[in-house]
């Protein structure tokens, strides 16, 4: 089924990661999203508002949730007849729940990219996505010391096309 012009599109991303072996795997990040995109044929451009939440040890070791809104623009390119997606995207991140030392308000950066994603059809209008391995880099505090993110993550999406 040919793709239409429009597309809107939720999704979660997460990874999990241990302190060891033997140790329990916990939530190490979290991000929740929606996508608007518009297809030209293979090419589409788009705009990527959303939330990323992460788990960071301070200097006590003690873990500090830190939470950014993200809002930007995307690029991507479908191939294979429209099963698999690769795009990337970027804008700005703003803090909004810090730690002690990075307090909520400074607008930083972020960058998104998704080399495959697979979609599958489930009718004209509906597909599911997965991108088994993203890379996502989240600056929301780039002055001083800077906050950074480095986040490889699982991403499970729906499509909904108008």
């Amino acid at each position: 089924i040919p793709d239409r012009a429009h597309q809107i599109q939720g999704d979660v991303g997460t990874s999990w990661v241990s302190e060891g072996p033997g140790e329990v795997a916990y939530l190490r990040n979290l991000s929740v999203g929606a996508r608007y995109r518009h297809h030209w044929g293979r090419y589409g451009v788009g705009a990527v508002w959303g939330v990323s939440a992460w788990r960071s040890k301070d200097l006590a070791g003690d873990d500090d949730g830190i939470v950014a809104g993200l809002l930007g623009a995307e690029l991507s390119v479908l191939s294979a007849d429209g099963r698999i997606r690769s795009d990337v995207s970027g804008g700005l991140a703003r803090l909004l729940e810090g730690t002690e030392i990075d307090q909520p308000g400074p607008i930083g950066f972020f960058a998104d990219v998704r080399p495959v994603t697979y979609r599958i059809t489930l009718n004209d209008r509906w597909r599911m996505a997965f991108t088994p391995a993203s890379l996502a880099l989240v600056v929301p505090e780039p002055s001083g010391i800077p906050l950074v993110d480095v986040q490889f993550r699982g991403v499970v999406a729906v499509e909904w096309q108008p």
